[in-house]
């Protein structure tokens, strides 16, 4: 039988120390922001830092600017003006940093962007493209998820922002009209997203082929309540189009979660265990797919399915795909929970400190290379232990499925009862630390490397009557019950933008994932009766049973978007790499293992448009190789709407969904995944 302890306490320690280390090696800013005094009516800069310029102005001339941080990180300008030309000074100052300004009067808002010349299609075509990225304004962190929307002929056009922050769209010649600041002609944009004021802009055709940024003010109107926003608005080249969830609006037993929440959607429950996850549209509870900056999550709760596996404090949104996913998800049968993990501040070196009544946490943030990047630190530990605030033992004594308290018989006995046990002592912790590094080029490009690292260790002491046959007595024998996981997730992405046209998406990361549980009671129907029929008089064994659960994905991915007219083409692949082991000690199989490796290669292609107006059309295949039994499969998709922009529009779709490693399942226990 082997001996389970608490292994992961090491593992801690040195996570802890690791998070301290970032933190102390990240928040010396090379490149503070800085300001300047003017004179009042005057604007006087001698090698001032650009942004500081920037805040300046805004404060003094009621200006707000519009612009990527890494535009500006690293800049000093020289110029003096007075109030009424002081954009145009600015203008020419940052002519020589290969930038320039576009002025709204009417909002008073400048964006700042490359300067970049548009092309003759962009400049005198029917339609000119519009790439951008939308951000927070106060940090500069990127808003997945957003919405996009303008007007032609007066009907409301929109897209969603991808994962990364970035949009483009096709603008047609009836929602361009006529500029007052520019020549050619310009579209008004309206980009909004959840807790943030929404933003009106308007772009001109001669921006070019600058990437156009769009920073929302945040507004606070977070609430007790679960909010289920609708379906992001459906346009030409919406390629992201699926339910969205706000992070952290439940919070039962004071910690945030979003698995519960979904409870809300149709479809869709929680399994009759709460560890066994959700069933969606009727799939096992291992065909939903929970991802992390695109890695699987292989045990998406903290002790027994009461608390979301991730800390809400970090997550920036989350995407949920259950209905029919694009192919560029793997899109198992029962859908993916994509969480996106926020990059931290541009701007300033800042944290947070919080508390509920099962856990502590705290998030450090801040950049480097001179807002050129950004750093994210944060760290949640459970104190059930130090504090029982609600019958933390009973709690841990029924997700562990350790049996109910009955009198121990004191004389003699013919038969032991199976619930004849004395419960003791119990301690459950659990934790999780996220990472986030971000780093991004004048060009576009931008690095992401994510970081992830939470699991469980419970415990629960009993004492046990059973019957000693070799003595022919009966005795009290101490029985443990334990049951720890851990999982560790890291990936690296490269995102490029060519253009206003193409983007290209790069990522590789591993996740690994172990479980184990014992215990020393546990109830076994006998095995020389495992082929009769169950009765009130069906002997029992109560030996020990114990097992281990090992697994390693490897992934790397590609994937390009090119929009051509008023449609998107995605096209991709992605390699995987698993090593799963499993283990198990019973009366059944003693010494019991299975190792296996695989390779899953999958290979996509996505298109996303209006062939006509009156109709919205998401077509794609995905094809899925599986190394482990050689299989082969194919999942199309395919989504269909009809007057998607009418007061009453109506569709179909069709797909088909294949897994490749699955869950296994004990009876009469309680358990972390076991995944083979």
């Amino acid at each position: 039988m082997p001996a389970y302890g608490h292994p992961s306490k090491t593992r801690v320690d040195w996570i802890i120390l690791f998070v301290l280390f970032m933190t102390a090696a990240a928040v010396f800013d090379p490149d503070p922001v800085r300001g300047q005094s003017n004179a009042e009516g005057t604007f006087l800069y001698e090698d001032a830092p650009l942004r500081s310029v920037l805040a300046d102005v805004r404060e003094r001339a009621g200006y707000h600017f519009l612009y990527r941080d890494v535009l500006v990180a690293g800049k000093s300008v020289s110029f003096s003006s007075s109030t009424e030309d002081v954009l145009d000074h600015l203008n020419t100052a940052l002519t020589a940093e290969g930038l320039r300004l576009h002025v709204d009067d009417g909002r008073h808002q400048v964006l700042l962007v490359e300067d970049h010349p548009a092309s003759e299609e962009q400049s005198t075509g029917n339609r000119f493209s519009i790439h951008g990225i939308v951000m927070d304004d106060e940090h500069g962190t990127r808003l997945p998820y957003a919405t996009v929307a303008w007007r032609e002929n007066g009907r409301l056009r929109g897209v969603a922002v991808d994962a990364t922050g970035h949009f483009r769209v096709q603008i047609s010649p009836e929602a361009v009209g006529p500029d007052a600041y520019a020549s050619g002609g310009g579209v008004e944009l309206s980009v909004s997203h959840i807790g943030y004021v929404t933003r009106q802009l308007r772009v001109a055709r001669d921006a070019g082929e600058a990437t156009i940024p769009v920073r929302l003010v945040p507004e606070t109107t977070r609430g007790p309540e679960v909010i289920v926003s609708a379906t992001a608005l459906a346009g030409e080249v919406d390629t992201t189009w699926h339910h969205l969830l706000q992070a952290g609006l439940v919070s039962p037993l004071g910690e945030s979660g979003v698995m519960r929440s979904l409870q809300t959607l149709p479809s869709v429950s929680l399994s009759t265990a709460a560890t066994a996850g959700l069933n969606v549209r009727g799939s096992r509870a291992d065909g939903f797919q929970v991802l992390l900056d695109g890695m699987s999550i292989y045990n998406q709760s903290h002790l027994f399915g009461l608390f979301d596996a991730f800390n809400a404090e970090v997550l920036q949104t989350v995407g949920l795909y259950y209905a029919i996913a694009p192919a560029s998800l793997q899109g198992p049968p029962g859908g993916t929970l994509a969480y996106v993990t926020r990059t931290g501040s541009m701007t300033d070196v800042h944290g947070s400190l919080g508390a509920s009544n099962t856990s502590g946490k705290g998030t450090l943030e801040g950049p480097f290379a001179g807002g050129r990047g950004s750093w994210l630190v944060s760290g949640r530990h459970s104190w059930l232990n130090a504090f029982d605030l609600f019958d933390s033992g009973e709690l841990i004594r029924l997700g562990l499925d350790v049996g109910r308290e009955t009198d121990v018989p004191t004389g003699p006995v013919r038969e032991i009862p199976v619930s004849a046990l004395t419960t003791g002592e119990a301690s459950a912790d659990f934790y999780d630390v996220h990472g986030k590094l971000a780093f991004e080029w004048e060009k576009g490009a931008r690095l992401t490397a994510s970081g992830y690292a939470g699991g469980d260790e419970t415990l629960h002491r009993a004492e046990r009557l059973v019957d000693v046959q070799s003595e022919r007595d009966v005795r009290l024998i101490q029985a443990d019950t334990r049951n720890n996981w851990f999982n560790a997730a890291a990936s690296v992405g490269l995102q490029t933008p060519y253009g206003t046209r193409a983007f290209t998406r790069t990522e590789g990361g591993l996740s690994r994932y172990r479980s184990t549980y014992s215990k020393d009671d546990f109830v076994y129907t006998d095995p020389t009766r495992l082929l009769l029929p169950v009765t009130d008089t069906t002997r029992h064994v109560v030996r020990p049973f114990s097992n281990e659960n090992h697994l390693l994905e490897v992934k790397l991915a590609q994937q390009v978007d090119i929009s051509s007219g008023a449609s998107v083409w995605s096209a991709g692949y992605a390699l995987h790499h698993f090593e799963i082991d499993y283990r198990e000690e019973s009366i059944f199989r003693g010494g019991f293992e299975e190792k296996r490796k695989s390779i899953q290669a999958d290979a996509f292609l996505q298109a996303d448009g209006r062939p006509v107006p009156a109709v919205g059309l998401s077509a794609g295949l995905r094809t899925h190789y599986f190394q482990h039994g050689g299989f082969f499969r194919f999942s199309p998709r395919l989504r269909v709407r009809f007057i998607p922009d009418g007061r009453l529009s109506f569709g179909g779709g069709y797909s088909r969904n294949h897994q490749c490693i699955h869950r296994l399942y004990l009876e009469q226990s309680t358990h972390a995944d076991i995944w083979v």
